[in-house]
């Protein structure tokens, strides 16, 4: 009930907001998307991701340079259809394929190994010029824009399949098997359980709607390049959004993202504080580690308050 709650205040929300708050918003949906896919790896499987960014910036150029193909604009509307289902696929197939490499190695490597995937992408999109406009960048043909107020409730609607998606998991037999590996991968393949299969599984489900975010940003922006769609805090904000609220928490996601959010936007675009904003946000997850390492919602003194106890974890 809470939560549809909050869903419709979500939904009348643009009735009183400028253009540049729904613009926010949209950007704060499209984070969420990223921080509550970062959680299907740490929270079921305990695998830091820092590859989430990768995904969303593939799906941002793949729609991107097929709205730009001659043939795939005489679809008209249903170009954009056609050009999403791609981009979905085509990220879905990266993250099974390099889920192989990945997944032999483990802990601080497997972290760096994903990391490294975003700096992967970053080399193919400034060297492919052809395609990707290299440095300078892609537009997306105008024809194709996405008006500000369908951006906001398509970017609404995938954070909360995205929720709903963790919540499911939380519940199936399928997030059973993760937590299952995640406790003890030698027990669990003794219980007939194949955990690189199931990790592959997790990569694949973590990846579909970062790319889906990645497409909407970039039919809202009309623009993308390296450093906007596959830039570094595209992966390392998802995941201190996720540690702040607390991983493998329901609500966790939202929290941390709401939380960062209000804080970068207050700092950087009202104050303008002349402070560079990755520093500012490795400080706060340097502050995480040390006092709330489990998080917000697990914390003990959160925990114990009757409203988040039932969502204390997955």
């Amino acid at each position: 009930m809470i939560a549809l709650i909050g869903v419709l205040v979500l939904a009348l929300l643009p009735l009183g907001l400028s253009s540049t708050f729904v613009l926010v918003m949209f950007l704060s949906f499209v984070w969420l998307v990223l921080t509550a896919n970062y959680d299907v790896l740490d929270g079921f499987l305990g695998q830091i991701n820092l590859g989430q960014g990768a995904f969303f910036g593939l799906g941002a150029y793949v729609v991107t340079i097929l709205l730009n193909v001659g043939t795939v604009q005489t679809l008209g509307r249903f170009a954009v259809v056609l050009a999403t289902l791609v981009a979905l696929a085509v990220t879905a197939l990266f993250a099974a394929v390099m889920a192989f490499p990945l997944f032999r190695l483990r802990g601080f490597y497997f972290a760096i190994g994903t990391l490294i995937l975003i700096f992967l992408l970053q080399v193919f999109a400034l060297n492919l010029t052809a395609l990707t406009g290299g440095a300078y960048g892609a537009y997306v043909p105008p024809a194709f824009f996405m008006n500000a107020l369908v951006g906001y409730y398509l970017a609404l609607g995938l954070a909360v399949l995205s929720l709903a998606l963790n919540y499911y998991l939380a519940r199936s037999t399928l997030g059973l098997a993760f937590r299952c590996i995640k406790g003890d991968e030698d027990a669990a393949r003794s219980l007939g359980l194949d955990p690189m299969k199931y990790k592959i599984t997790a990569l694949v489900i973590a990846s579909v709607p970062s790319a889906a975010a990645g497409v909407l940003f970039a039919l809202n922006s009309g623009f993308i390049d390296p450093g906007i769609a596959l830039g570094v805090e595209r992966s390392l904000l998802p995941s201190l959004m996720a540690l702040l609220g607390g991983t493998g928490v329901v609500l966790g996601p939202v929290f941390g993202t709401a939380i960062v959010r209000i804080i970068e936007t207050v700092v950087f675009h009202y104050l303008r504080l002349p402070v560079p904003s990755m520093l500012f946000f490795g400080i706060t997850l340097l502050v995480v580690a040390l006092f709330i390492p489990e998080g917000l919602l697990k914390s003990p003194s959160i925990t114990r308050v009757k409203l988040f106890g039932k969502l204390a974890s997955y």
